[in-house]
């Protein structure tokens, strides 16, 4: 599991992890923040 092709894997595992620890209110920036740099299309 630690071979290179996992890496991109695993970093964003620990992405979505590092979020889920964040506090609602900072969540909520973020996904806000998150939102206005990449628009949905529906």
């Amino acid at each position: 599991m630690l071979h290179p092709r996992y890496w991109l894997t695993w970093f964003g595992l620990g992405v979505l992890w590092l979020l889920v620890q964040l506090p609602y209110s900072t969540a909520a920036k973020a996904g806000r923040v998150f939102l206005a740099v990449c628009p949905s299309r529906f």
